[in-house]
């Protein structure tokens, strides 16, 4: 049972459950349900005799029922629960092969597990009280034991069966010279420890693969291991030194010295050709590229004193991935580097130093991240090749002639670009045929006056803080573009406000294509699942946008709907909110809460919540300045009309963890954009008659939006294209009234690739316009047929990210 809500479980749930074998109780981690209890009182009184399996996340009882008889328990699993003790006197757990206890808090002691012979796996990490071990050794069949965090001091009586031992995080000060009768054992992990070395026996454990002893401060010697070991960390001892016999560990393959005192490494590791990664970061003296071995494959030395790369980097034919971050003695790289052609990442973040880069050839066809991040100072570059999918800059990059030249054709295969920080003003209009460019980050790009033409692959434009922006000079197909999922010009307070209009616009659209999309996927038979939050657009603005018919100058607003008893539909709102962020002491996860409530023509009141979280850039929270419009739409914003009458909206702001409200900000202005979306859709994909495509398609023509920037830019919203998917963005038409008189949005009858069902003419009057006389408008109608309906229906999933 998995996120349960709601129910209470009586302490003699499971007394008449006799044959019940397996229980499992369970959390996701995200539902936020942690700790809560599913029972009534804080005990149960009994579990089934014939209960093969229990596991039960977060349990609040102390011990099991004393009346329990585990003897055909197979696997108990307990984690994170409240357990004082399994049980206070010697059970037949003959059957028992694994327990896991890992994260009670409040064990203390070990059950007695005497008879437990056929145990496999015991898990008792994050046990902060178990203090005291039993004997061991008889159980013949344990692999795994794990005491990871647990405060014991000695080191355990095990049998030499085991395979994995975790003691990382406990008091053990020594390991006995017996360690060596563990002649199975395959991985010893004893990191943050007080051991001062491991024993010389162990280079006689032959079957030992992998050794972890980091933040082990008492180690001050490279130990001694067998021939073959696999992985090796030692990362933060004391460590001052790498001997010359390292070379004789023929089958290693990972050597992580971060954070120690070493010198230069030995030439003889240069003879190790199993070696794939080698991991140097923070080694302060270190001052030489290391001479490795042609096999490997990673090699991070970020925060050292390196100076130089050397040429022979070239015979790193395999290395996949090479990480220098924070290298300030570094000033340039070689040219030979460009001869790695299986190169992946290269990571030269704080390279402040770093003036010269070199030509990057089309060879290196695997390269995907190019990271530039921090005080980066490049001065020149040639093209690079048009292979990279990643380029991060950031913070006072001087010139960015690495990237933005008319080379930028050549990156077909760019999807992320990143310019955040830097002092750009201008971005070449070429960027618009990366036809694979999804991310645009150009956070506190302060220079920055305009953005060319966009491509319509974007999904993700974060222009936070741009402060110069005025203009997007994007045309029709990039505000046509339903895929947009994350627009954030907040601070961007010189933008022009054609480009506010585009962006509301834009944001209406969006919602309309994505309740199309899921109705007509819903009407095949297929049941998705939504995500909390599909899209959001924030824009630094004072005034809810003329686009939103329905306007309050507070933080709440009441809506009255339109009931309609004939159709069949889903009601839908996009919410926009003005909140003045001055006031906003830098808080971190700022939410805005919007609480709906519906109420049908019968009194009947339906509540639904809908949140939007303030954004991250990466990890780093972004703050708001001032009065910022943020629009949103999340799974919420469509309901199916149950002849709703009224609808009420209030909105307020959370912050912190805790969630409370934050009464330094305030929404000063909230709006909502209201449309219905016929609750059927057609499953019949034939071609309509050419009779009546004919007409269709020459209405379809029709241009729906221009707008005229004082700039002399044309930006056009959605017209002509028919579209044989059924959500398009040329389906949907603004017009300058409200939403709920179809005036305002209404479906194009441009569908000559799908069959509707029969269509007719009507007129639909107006007499909300302003003026005396009612306005005729001429639109088609559809009519849908139940018998259409799948008999089948099927699950899938759909998200619209």
């Amino acid at each position: 049972m998995h996120g349960i809500d709601g129910i209470q479980l009586h302490q003699d749930v499971f007394h008449k459950m006799h044959n019940l074998r397996y229980i499992k109780f369970y959390y996701s981690q995200l539902s936020g349900k942690e700790g809560n209890s599913l029972l009534s009182q804080q005990d149960l009184k009994s579990l089934p005799g014939e209960l093969s399996y229990f596991h039960w996340e977060y349990c609040p009882l102390k011990s099991l029922p004393p009346n329990f008889t585990p003897e055909k328990l197979v696997e108990l699993r307990l984690p994170d629960s409240n357990f004082e003790q399994l049980w206070d006197k010697e059970q037949n757990v003959a059957n028992l092969r694994v327990i896991d206890l890992r994260n009670c808090k409040n064990l203390t002691r070990i059950p007695d597990l005497s008879r437990a012979l056929n145990i496999e796996e015991l898990e008792f990490s994050g046990c902060i009280n178990l203090t005291d071990l039993p004997c061991m050794i008889h159980l013949k069949f344990l692999e795994n034991l794990c005491l990871k965090d647990c405060p014991v001091t000695k080191f355990p009586e095990i049998p030499r069966t085991l395979k994995t031992l975790n003691l990382s995080g406990t008091r053990i000060e020594e390991v006995p010279s017996s360690i060596q009768c563990l002649n199975r054992l395959a991985s010893l992990h004893m990191s943050c420890t007080r051991i001062h070395n491991l024993p010389d026996s162990v280079v006689k454990m032959d079957s030992l693969k992998i050794i972890c002893l980091s933040h082990c401060p008492n180690i001050i010697h490279f130990p001694n291991v067998s021939e073959n070991i696999e992985d090796l960390n030692l990362a933060y001892t004391q460590i001052e030194e790498v001997p010359l016999s390292i070379g004789c560990l023929s089958k290693l393959s990972l050597l992580d010295m971060s954070g120690t005192r070493i010198g230069n490494l030995p030439s003889t590791i240069g003879n190790l050709d199993s070696l794939k990664a080698i991991h140097l970061c923070h080694c302060l003296n270190i001052t030489q590229f290391p001479n490795v071995s042609k096999t490997v494959e990673i090699l991070l030395l970020d925060n050292t004193p390196i100076e130089e790369i050397p040429l022979s980097i070239a015979l790193l034919r395999g290395l996949s991935k090479l990480s220098m971050s924070d290298c300030t003695r570094i000033k340039s790289l070689p040219s030979s580097i460009f001869q790695l052609k299986f190169l992946r990442q290269l990571c030269l973040q704080g390279c402040s130093n770093l003036e010269i880069f070199p030509e990057i050839l089309e060879t290196m066809q695997c390269l995907s991240q190019l990271a530039f991040f921090k005080r980066l100072s490049i001065k020149a570059s040639p093209i690079l090749n048009e292979h990279i999918t990643c380029v991060h800059h950031r913070r006072n990059l001087n010139v960015l002639s690495v990237i933005l030249s008319s080379s930028f054709l050549k990156f077909h295969t760019l999807s992320t670009l990143d310019l955040s920080g830097s002092n750009i003003v201008k971005i070449p209009m070429s960027i618009r045929q990366l036809p694979n460019l999804i991310s645009l980050y150009l956070k506190c790009c302060k220079s920055l006056i305009f953005l060319p033409e966009l491509p319509p692959s974007l999904r993700n434009l974060n222009a936070h803080d741009c402060t110069s922006l005025e203009l997007v000079l994007s045309g029709r197909q990039f505000w046509e573009n339903s895929s947009l999922v994350h627009m954030l010009f907040s601070n961007c307070f010189n933008l022009d406000q054609d480009v506010v209009d585009n962006i509301v616009a834009n944001a209406q659209l969006r919602s309309q294509c994505i309740v199309k999309e899921w109705v007509k996927e819903r009407s095949l038979g297929f049941y998705e699942m939504i995500t909390e939050n599909i899209f959001d657009r924030v824009v630094a603005c004072s005034e809810i946008s003329e686009r939103f018919e329905y306007q309050c100058r507070d933080s709440s607003i009441t809506i009255k709907l339109c009931p309609d008893w004939k159709s069949d539909r889903f009601l839908c709102f996009v919410p926009s909110v003005v909140v003045n962020f001055e006031n906003n002491p830098k808080d971190i996860d700022v939410k805005i809460v919007c609480e709906i409530q519906l109420k049908t023509i019968c009194n009947d009141c339906h509540n639904f919540i809908s949140r939007w979280t303030l954004p991250l850039y990466y990890d780093e929270p972004i703050f708001f300045e001032s009065n910022n419009m943020i629009i949103w739409f999340g799974k919420n914003m469509f309901r199916k009309d149950e002849h709703y009458e009224e609808a009420l909206f209030e909105f307020y702001i959370t912050a912190g963890e805790d969630g409370k409200c934050a009464d330094h900000m305030k929404v000063e202005k909230c709006g909502v954009h209201v449309f219905y979306v016929d609750a059927k859709c057609s499953i019949n994909g034939n071609v309509k008659s050419k009779k009546n495509s004919s007409s269709d398609e020459e209405e379809g023509k029709q241009a729906l939006k221009h707008l005229e920037s004082s700039y002399g830019i044309s930006a056009y919203l959605p017209c002509t294209q028919d579209d044989v998917n059924g959500c398009s963005p040329n389906m949907i038409q603004f017009q300058s009234n409200s939403p709920i008189d179809p005036n305002r949005l209404s479906l194009k009858s441009s569908f000559n690739s799908l069959d509707f069902g029969g269509s007719t003419d009507r007129e639909d009057i107006n007499f909300n316009n302003g003026h005396d006389k009612p306005t005729i408008r001429r639109c088609r109608s559809f009519n849908f047929n139940d018998e259409d309906e799948p008999e089948q229906k099927m699950l899938k999933h759909l998200h619209f990210f």
